[in-house]
């Protein structure tokens, strides 16, 4: 099963970048549900790559919320203008 799979909707998303990354380098990337909350899924993810002298750097680390197809999308505030 695809998690969050095909059609689902992202709510909100942060990454932080602790070290650089460049094109051609090799990483990898871990996904992990961490909570469950009515269908409103809130993932963990976690980029590495090998360091110079054979260790594990963090390359991003973040969390997002998805809503996959077929959940009712939660109730949000409605949108304001800037500067308001």
């Amino acid at each position: 099963e695809l998690i969050p799979g095909p059609g689902a909707v992202q709510l909100e998303q942060t990454l932080m970048f602790p070290n650089p990354t460049f094109v051609n380098d090799p990483i990898s990337v871990s996904l992990g549900v961490e909570d469950d909350n009515a269908g409103v899924l809130d993932i963990a993810t976690e980029v590495t790559k090998p360091g110079p002298d054979g260790t594990v750097l963090p390359s991003a680390s973040g969390k997002a919320r998805v809503v996959p197809l077929g959940v009712a999308l939660p109730a949000l505030p409605p949108a304001r203008s800037w500067g308001q």
